[in-house]
């Protein structure tokens, strides 16, 4: 009998794809979580500490700590909502978006927040949010506005977030997350929009 050497690659699809990155997303932020709850392990010091080189450090490490089982709860099921939206509508664009935010958010907040430790999935959140209304709004795509209202819908409310109530809440990477998702919705939605009409045209012009 003669086996066959080679083997078969099976391809993933974008969206299997996508939604095993957002899992590995949230399986870190609850190992980060556990260590620190169970082992003792103290991360707050590789959050985002504005204007001194140790925080730069947090720019992509302070997403995934977390102070309490509240904060890492209500964080989690944001994250997987709005980004269940995005992964499932953009799949191979997903990655590219999240690890954008992330890192604009960051450095945004590294440069006008004020000096302390800032910590926490929320600045990311509400920069998903932001670019999901903001591109929805620019695309003027049908299913992009379905998206864009059921996300402002649903947490809307968070936007209260983007104001300085609590002392002990980041909100600077609330309003800071909210603007970079917003700048980029309008850049990415722009160039779509500008494809789709430009496809539409090409498209007329060759069945007359």
């Amino acid at each position: 009998m003669v086996k066959n050497s080679k083997k078969v690659k099976i391809k993933q699809s974008p969206r299997w794809l996508a939604l095993q990155i957002l899992a590995a997303i949230v399986l870190i932020m609850w190992a980060v979580f556990a260590l620190q709850s169970f082992f003792g392990f103290e991360f707050d010091k590789l959050g985002i500490l504005p204007r001194s080189k140790q925080g730069l450090l947090g720019i992509f490490f302070s997403p995934f700590i977390h102070s309490n089982i509240e904060h890492i709860g209500y964080n989690t099921l944001a994250l997987v909502f709005v980004s269940l939206v995005l992964a499932l509508s953009f799949p191979k664009r997903f990655i590219l978006i999240f690890l954008v935010l992330l890192t604009t958010t960051g450095v945004l907040v590294w440069i006008f927040a004020r000096s302390a430790y800032h910590i926490g999935m929320s600045g990311v959140i509400f920069a998903l949010i932001g670019y999901t209304v903001a591109y929805g709004i620019v695309r003027r795509s049908f299913l992009s506005i379905v998206l864009a209202i059921l996300v402002g819908l649903t947490y809307g409310g968070l936007l209260y977030g983007i104001l300085p109530l609590k002392l002990n809440v980041s909100w600077e990477s609330h309003l800071l997350g909210v603007i970079s998702g917003v700048f980029l919705g309008i850049i990415l939605g722009s160039i779509d929009y500008k494809k789709a009409k430009l496809l539409k045209t090409e498209i007329e012009s060759t069945t007359e």
